[in-house]
């Protein structure tokens, strides 16, 4: 099981750094609380050594992978470089599940690779999501609502445009900055 203290390596290795212990609330990331960072100075706060090292590869994700800060970039932008260090690390399942929980997708993106009825299989709901989409009111779905077999291949997708990018070579993660 990926630890901490193996993601600190990582991190390292970026050029970056983690820090476990108490913080700075100003560091704190807005959904999760036991975690944060400095981008400028491309430090990683982790309140605990429990802190789900899921929630430690996205704030990474912010620092590495992302050359805008963290409160005005696309979150999905650098998803597939997450997904590319999950693998790497092992933690693939457990980060299928946090994006589960946490995860909206763009329709936009959406409807390139799939089907509404791949997404919703009951004919009430994709009744019901149709009209939405034809008055403009359905832009993002949510991940919880796609199955594995979908995620995964929104994940590969995802991962793909992070190669294209030059974030993610020969199937590993890099940091851009």
């Amino acid at each position: 099981m990926t630890t901490l203290v193996d993601l600190q390596a990582m991190i390292e290795r970026f050029g970056g750094s983690l820090i476990i212990g108490e913080f700075s609330r100003d560091l704190e990331a807005p959904f999760n609380r036991d975690v944060g960072l400095d981008y400028s100075d491309k430090i990683i706060y982790a309140k605990h050594s429990n802190v789900a090292p899921t929630a430690v590869i996205h704030e990474m994700g912010h620092v590495f992978a992302s050359d805008q800060e963290p409160f005005v970039c696309d979150e999905v932008a650098f998803l597939g470089w997450e997904y590319a260090l999950s693998q790497e690390v092992g933690l693939v399942k457990e980060f299928k599940e946090e994006i589960s929980k946490s995860y909206n997708f763009g329709w936009d993106m959406l409807q390139t690779l799939t089907t509404l009825e791949e997404i919703y299989p009951s004919i009430e709901m994709k009744t019901h999501v149709r009209g939405q989409l034809n008055t403009g009111w359905v832009k993002t779905i949510r991940a919880n609502h796609l199955s594995d077999s979908l995620q995964s291949r929104v994940l590969g997708h995802l991962l793909t445009q992070c190669e294209i990018k030059g974030l993610v070579k020969n199937g590993k993660p890099i940091a851009i900055r």
